[in-house]
């Protein structure tokens, strides 16, 4: 059954009991209301009538009130229930053919009202007995069925106003439920177009003031999750698809060139010492950048893991300071500068040693290497109100704007034409990038074609910027 349909039973449901019990109610209160005004009239007529009981009354009759129907009568009973005087109080009555019988437990000094039925016509009369001062009771009974008839009555145009307000009721819940529930079905359909692959559809109406606007609200969040993790595993299944395909390009070179040489060595180069001497040396060239890749490859399949570094007080200028003069033995055509902390103390960071390090030779060599000789690069350490930061300038050749966005991503050289003697593999920045991220820092590029290029790192300080260090400060003066 569907929602609709269990939303306006439930709803006929309700209003039929209510409408039910509203019925009965003013029923019973009509009811109660028309017998009280009856038992009045039998208590006025009591008085009226009792004030001919007296010896200036010929006979003793009864005194006839007025406003009675015209079946109402009196009774004079004895103590052992006895009628001894019958009298019809309606003008135009002269018999009572069918009076009620008295209950015997209601001869006493108590005035008594009740409804009784007659033993041969079965209609109910509404009788009051009263005890008299001279001994023996005064009954006076009026007809019922005025009471009745008008109770029926209400009865039927309480059953017809009850049908037509349920009706009613009926077709006002159906317009409202159609009119509530639209935008359920609005939601559905468009789930039915999510669900057939357009994750960019948004459910409707996307509020907070009703029930159906948060449901609304919350699955469009939720929708938008979907999309944004949908879309991030699409581009993780291209980035890792366009990763094997440059690994294997990149790894079947070296392995190319290592069966080449193989392959000369086999036809004769063993002979000559020269041939020989240049095929071990090439061999022994290609096999370290085959395992330099390799190590590559395996530190960023670690990365990607998301194995958490170790937090550990790491002094940068300290780092620093190996790192330049790692470069300068390295690159003695370049012209490698550090402006160390300042004069405040240690720029002291929560990270992995190690790990830092391979930023800072990554960042360095990354300079030297894409840059000609002669161009100053300069290390500087330093920090701001919460995080430590190493930047890497030179003032060589920059990277154009359009080109700059993509030197993190692996494999990616800037320069298309360059070859890997000179470009590496274009991994190297990839893993800056990863260990900055594993560190919960930024790394930022900014270069443009003739100022340079500057690399900026920030990775948060340890608390107050010191610490127990991993490893003694030295001097960083000179460089």
């Amino acid at each position: 059954m569907s929602l609709r349909a269990r939303l306006l039973i439930v709803t006929v449901l309700v209003a039929a009991f209510g409408i039910g019990a509203v019925a009965l109610i003013t029923r019973g209160e009509l009811r109660s209301f028309l017998t009280q005004r009856v038992d009045d009239q039998l208590t006025m007529a009591t008085r009226f009538s009792t004030g001919g009981l007296t010896p200036i009354v010929p006979g003793g009759g009864l005194r006839v009130p007025r406003g009675l129907p015209n079946d109402a009568y009196g009774q004079l009973l004895d103590d052992t229930n006895k009628v001894t005087q019958t009298y019809p109080f309606g003008p135009d009555a002269f018999s009572v053919p069918h009076p009620v019988r008295i209950p015997s437990g209601v001869l006493d000094k108590k005035v008594h009202t009740f409804t009784a039925t007659a033993p041969v016509t079965g209609a109910q009369f509404r009788v009051q007995v009263s005890p008299l001062p001279g001994g023996g009771h005064l009954a006076i009974a009026t007809p019922f069925k005025e009471v009745d008839a008008t109770v029926s009555r209400l009865d039927r145009v309480l059953l017809i106003v009850s049908l037509l307000s349920l009706l009613i009721v009926a077709l006002a819940a159906a317009l409202l439920v159609r009119f509530g529930l639209r935008p359920l079905s609005r939601m559905g359909q468009t789930a039915d177009r999510i669900a057939a692959g357009d994750l960019t559809q948004r459910v409707s109406p996307d509020e907070s003031r009703t029930e159906i606007g948060k449901l609304g609200h919350s699955l469009n969040r939720m929708l938008g999750q979907i999309e944004e993790g949908y879309r991030e595993r699409e581009e993780s299944a291209a980035r890792l698809q366009q990763f094997v395909a440059d690994a294997s390009h990149e790894l079947k070179t070296p392995l190319t060139s290592i069966r080449g040489y193989a392959e000369l060595f086999r036809r004769g180069a063993a002979d000559n010492p020269d041939d020989l001497a240049m095929v071990m040396a090439r061999i022994e060239a290609e096999s370290i950048r085959m395992g330099g890749l390799v190590e590559d490859l395996l530190l960023l399949a670690k990365l990607d893991e998301g194995t958490e570094p170790r937090h550990e007080p790491v002094d940068l200028g300290y780092l620093a300071r190996d790192a330049v003069a790692d470069a300068r033995a390295a690159a003695p055509d370049h012209h490698v500068l550090l402006d160390g902390p300042d004069d405040d103390g240690a720029i002291v960071a929560l990270g992995d040693e190690n790990r830092l390090r391979q930023v800072l030779a990554n960042l360095l060599m990354n300079a030297t290497t894409h840059t000609p000789p002669g161009t100053t690069v300069h290390v500087t350490v330093g920090r701001d109100a919460d995080a430590a930061i190493l930047r890497v300038a030179d003032d060589g050749p920059g990277i154009p704007p359009e080109l700059a966005e993509r030197v993190f991503e692996r494999f990616y050289r800037a320069d298309a034409s360059r070859t890997r003697a000179t470009g590496g593999s274009g991994l190297g920045l990839s893993i800056v990038a990863s260990i900055v991220e594993g560190h919960a820092g930024t790394v930022a590029v900014e270069s443009t074609e003739t100022a340079g290029t500057t690399f900026t790192v920030r990775i948060p300080c340890a608390p107050n910027g010191s610490g127990e260090l991993a490893a003694p400060p030295l001097p960083i003066a000179g460089y």
